[in-house]
């Protein structure tokens, strides 16, 4: 990545360059201390306070544990005074994600992600310490739990998002399989859990006393495959078995399976997921069993929807810094799905871009090879430079509130949760 840039931007992000390198190092030492601590979701402990303490030297103020989210937190710069404040600027969130996979660490590049987010602030703060650039805040958002907990979701039902004006983050992909991106999309998902409840007999000496949890499973498991003939392109739906029973001579009395349930968008996540359950049902119907289906809270993640002004913003702005970056057309960018993320809750709330930026890489995301990769120098070279872009994505918002005007003219946003009423 080369850090040249022209125009009206040039000043602002020869400045930012100067003064995340003279924190460079100790980025780094965050950096490669989270890749070396993984915690699981809503149990970044670790991660939480080394972030907070990180952004509190650097003089932000922080509130951590914020909104009762024990690992979320809110670095502010400049600080909120007194009660209602939030209303009197415009205020740009930039997001930062810190858990871990189990069994694979950072394989997934949350650190960088956190990396990201911690050179974002530090640009942002430096413009918006100077007079000309007053008049607006900057919030570093630590959001939790985004591979399992739905820690952007869990603050957007809190209000963290209220008086957010945009909100902003960038996740690591794997090169050459993926390009850099801006125009991102995701799919939208629901967890399902499904447990079947039976009658246990002797598999051998009275089979007909029991009836089969294990066989309900299978039906559904079954009825679920041969849906996804029926069901769109884009839709997935996949699954294991997570209780099959205890010994192959005991009629199965319980079962348990874990599906996940994606679609393009909302609307069609609302209708896949009534056609999973319908399996479900009828597969405790045909067995004679019972049902436990649960739809856990914070398990809907929805589609990312990118906001055009900010995307156009951060395309002119990477390709300013980083000449040598080919971002394809845009309509290749939104043929680019990778999986699914909170993100989408916030892209619904308040305008926002959720940009994807590759680091070398011959396997993808959740890997133990790309957990390898997100520690190396060069992985951590790139999260800074894409921070550093984000910095200046927030302060030209900050000094040109035309442009938020803009973005927020491309949808209904209300700040607030999208999902409001339907957990």
């Amino acid at each position: 990545y080369q850090r040249r840039v022209h125009g009206r931007s040039g000043r602002l992000v020869l400045t930012m360059t100067a003064l995340t390198e003279s924190v460079r190092e100790r980025l780094h030492e965050v950096c490669v201390f989270l890749h070396s601590n993984p915690e699981l979701g809503l149990n970044e402990v670790l991660a939480h306070d080394t972030l907070c303490g990180f952004l509190e030297t650097h003089g932000f103020q922080v509130e951590r544990g914020y909104l009762g989210v024990a690992t979320a937190f809110r670095a502010a710069f400049p600080p909120f005074g007194a009660a209602g404040e939030e209303l009197s600027v415009p205020t740009v969130a930039v997001l930062a994600e810190y858990d871990a996979l189990p069994g694979l660490g950072h394989a997934c590049g949350h650190n960088l992600i956190a990396t990201a987010a911690l050179a974002a602030g530090l640009v942002a703060k430096h413009a918006l310490s100077t007079a000309a650039t007053a008049g607006g805040r900057v919030v570093v958002l630590g959001t939790p739990g985004e591979e399992s907990g739905g820690g952007k979701c869990r603050l957007l039902e809190a209000g963290a998002f209220r008086h957010i004006s945009a909100a902003m983050m960038v996740h690591p992909v794997a090169e050459p399989a993926t390009p850099p991106v801006v125009y991102a999309t995701t799919l939208a998902i629901s967890e399902l859990q499904v447990v079947f409840h039976g009658k246990a007999a002797h598999a051998s000496g009275a089979p007909w006393e029991g009836i089969n949890a294990l066989d309900a499973l299978v039906c559904f498991y079954n009825s679920v495959s041969v849906l996804r003939q029926q069901i769109k392109p884009e839709c997935r739906v996949h699954g294991i078995i997570v209780d099959g029973g205890r010994a192959p001579n005991i009629i199965p009395e319980r079962a348990e399976g874990l599906f996940y349930v994606r679609a393009p968008s909302l609307a069609d996540l609302v209708s896949l997921k009534q056609r999973v359950s319908a399996c479900a049902s009828a597969a405790a119907l045909a067995t004679g069993c019972t049902l436990e289906m649960k739809w856990p809270p914070y398990s809907d993640y929805l589609d990312v929807r990118t906001n055009p002004t900010l995307a156009a913003l951060f395309t002119r702005l990477w390709t300013q810094a980083a000449p040598r970056v080919r971002l394809p057309p845009e309509a290749e960018q939104r043929a680019v799905t990778l999986g699914s993320t909170d993100m989408g809750n916030v892209s619904y709330a308040v305008p926002s871009i959720h940009p994807l930026f590759p680091i070398p890489c011959a396997d993808g995301l959740h890997t133990s090879a790309f957990a390898a990769v997100a520690a190396t120098q060069e992985a951590f070279d790139r999260a800074v430079a894409m921070g550093e872009v984000m910095g200046a994505a927030v302060v030209e918002l900050l000094a040109n509130t035309a442009l938020l005007a803009e973005a927020r003219a491309c949808a209904d946003y209300t700040g607030l949760d999208p999902l409001a009423g339907a957990r």
